[in-house]
Formats: structure tokens, sequence, C-alpha cells
């Protein structure tokens, strides 16, 4: 496909669907000017788009392969207090690596990854950061191992990450699975003493989420105390977070801010009618939200409940501070689709937002608790 076609063909879109505010479109249309010009001495075009896109400053806009990788490196871990902690995946590491620090990857230290990753998504929330870094090590390079050096208790392990057919994984999956079939729930509900119930929200991208929690009315209504966890929720339908808020809340609330497209300001979006269902009415409402409780998660359900019900504390880490809403769009020339924001959330002064929600008491969890997934600090908090 003519790379001129593909790059065309993503500057289309943006210009056609994204929302500009202020300086923006000046900017983008001298970036793009330039970015045009190098086009027929680049080798990887995706990444090169990618690269361009970077311009708007906007982690909701940005391009997706759709193809899914016949082979994968058998390597799974997570961030913890900005180091990467090595965690069990499907396979299970048994080895010493298990809950180590990753300090190496190829031969290249994860310090000079994460400072190149910094410097080249400067402004960008923390998160979006991670996630562009685990991609990074997650690549499919063109080698059979992965050389990785980890630390752990003062001692540093070596080790060669073996690359897994993807027909491989599946077959491994589904011996684990025992062939059970699985069905995807919207939230977990877990008891976490007499008092205490553990509501955990994993996406709002899922319909009907409020009559998921009217299901478990009986359940819901003999606690005292009901901890919502957000924690690495990436928002999703807006109408489907106010909807929650509105069963939850105990009055109408209009948030503090707007949302604007490119038809204007929309008027009835900030406001969130109560449901005037008593079920949550006299619970004592605990949310725990970390740096990856995106979007509608921070500024509709966190801020909504907040406003909207007299009993709600707040705990964690202050959220990634990503708003806006964004749609997809396929490209005619490549097999990848860009994700484009189309609606952003604006403040009192009419500045767009960015800031994320601060908890009203922060909390770090250990290492331990997410290795071991025991929150025992979270559960501590539910006693105060």
């Amino acid at each position: 496909m003519e790379k001129i076609e593909l790059f065309n063909d993503v500057v289309n879109i943006i210009n056609e669907n994204y929302l500009f505010l202020g300086e923006q479109k000046d900017v983008w249309n001298k970036y793009v000017e330039n970015m045009k010009k190098n086009i027929q001495s680049v080798e990887n075009m995706h990444d090169y788009l990618r690269d361009m896109l970077l311009i708007l400053k906007d982690s909701h806009t940005n391009l997706f392969i759709n193809n899914s990788p016949e082979k994968f490196f058998d390597l799974d871990f997570t961030w913890i207090n900005n180091k990467i902690i090595i965690k069990p995946n499907i396979f299970g590491y048994s080895n010493e690596i298990l809950d180590g620090e990753l300090i190496e990857v190829n031969f290249e230290s994860i310090d000079r990854i994460i400072n190149k990753f910094e410097s080249k998504l400067e402004n960008f929330p923390k998160c979006i950061v991670q996630d562009e870094i685990t991609k990074y090590i997650n690549n499919n390079l063109k080698l059979k191992f992965k050389t990785i050096k980890v630390m752990k208790n003062n001692s540093v392990y070596i080790e060669k990450i073996k690359l897994i057919e993807q027909k491989d994984s599946n077959e491994i999956i589904a011996k684990r699975l025992n062939n059970i079939k699985t069905q995807f729930f919207p939230a977990l509900i877990t008891d976490i003493d007499q008092d205490t119930l553990l509501i955990k929200i994993l996406t709002f991208n899922e319909i009907d989420i409020d009559k998921y929690l009217l299901n478990k009315y009986d359940l819901i209504k003999r606690k005292r105390r009901i901890l919502f966890d957000v924690r690495n929720n990436k928002g999703g339908l807006i109408s489907e977070t106010k909807k929650v808020v509105s069963l939850i809340i105990k009055h109408d609330v209009e948030l503090d801010y707007k949302i604007i497209s490119r038809n204007g300001i929309e008027r009835d979006f900030n406001k969130i009618t109560t449901q005037h269902n008593d079920l949550f009415f006299n619970k004592e409402i605990i949310i725990v939200c970390n740096e990856y409780s995106m979007s509608s998660t921070e500024f509709i359900f966190i801020k909504g409940l907040k406003a909207g019900h007299d009993n709600v504390k707040v705990v964690g880490n202050i959220t990634a501070g990503v708003s806006g809403q964004a749609k997809i769009f396929n490209l005619n020339s490549s097999n990848a689709t860009v994700q484009v924001t189309v609606k952003k959330y604006l403040d009192k002064s009419n500045r767009e937002l960015i800031s994320g929600c601060i908890p009203d008491e922060i909390v770090d969890l250990s290492k331990d608790n997410y290795i071991k997934h025991i929150d025992n600090r979270i559960k501590l908090l539910t006693l105060n």
C-alpha cells in the first residue's frame, strides 16, 4: 500500500473529526506538512503515524493495528511505584524471578527505556507513558528469546524468555480452563466482612451495569458499607456510567464542567438524575482509584458520587486526568484503525480538563498486595 495514501487517510480522518481547541489546528497543520516531506524514507509507517499523532498531546487519539500477533514472549509484569515487577502469567512462573524487579530487557536498561518514553510522551499522564513502555517491552522482536535481567532481594537473575506460538497458548489456556465455559461480568462482587461489600467495576463499556447491580439487591441491602473498586477502570460509555451513578446518588447532580463537540456545548451532558432507589442511600461509600482510573470513571463516576451522595470517601492514588470522548474510524488503506477524540470536557473557565481526581486519602499498595491479589490496606481502611 502506498505510504502517501496511508498518511493522507489518517490526516483526513483527523481533520474531519478531531475536536481542535485553541491553537491546536495551526500546530497540527504545520507539523503534518513537515512529516509529509519525509514519508518515502520511512520504514514503519504505523510507528511514524503514531509519532505524528503525539503532537495533539491527546491520549484518547491513537492508531491501532488490528491483526493479532502469531507469537509473543512468555513474560508478564505489572507497574508498582514506577517499577516493573514480574508477576505470574497463564503459564505460571515457578522460579526466582517471580515478584522481582525487571531492570533490563535485551541488554537495554529499564531506566533508559523509561527516560526515552518520558521524553517522547512529555505532558502525557504517567499511566499512558507506562502503557507505551509495556507495549515496547512486549513487542514481538525478531528474536527467538528475550533476555531479561531481574533484581530480587539484592540478587540479580538473568533469564531467557521464550517465544510462544499463539496456537500453543490457546491450547494451554483451554486445558487450564478445563473446557469450562466462562461468562464476563461487568463487576465482581465479594464480601470483605459482615459490614462491607466490595464491588469492583471493571469497565463502563458494558451495557446495563446498573441492572446487574440491582440483581444483587439482597446482598447489597444487608451491608452497611460499600467499597467500589475502580482501579484500572479506563472508563467507557458515558451513558452507562451515568446510569450507574444515578442508581447510587441520593439527589440530582449537575457536574461542575461541560462537554463540547464540533456542534458546540452539549447542554444536558452534565446533569445526572437520581433513580430514587434507596438501595445505596444509607450506605457508607468508599471509592478506591489509582492512576489508571480514567475518563468517565474519573469525571462522571467519582465526581458524580461525591456530588450526589452524602457519605463518600475516595482513597488510592490521583487518577489519570484523561477526559473526553473518542470514536473509532477504520482506515481504507491499512489493517488499522484510528481512535479520535470527538468531544472534550471543559471546566468553568472553558479550559480542557487534564487534572485527575485527588483522593481524600492517598494510599499506595505494597508489592505483595499486587502479586498475591490481597488488598490488606484497603480492608484496614474500611475499619477506620
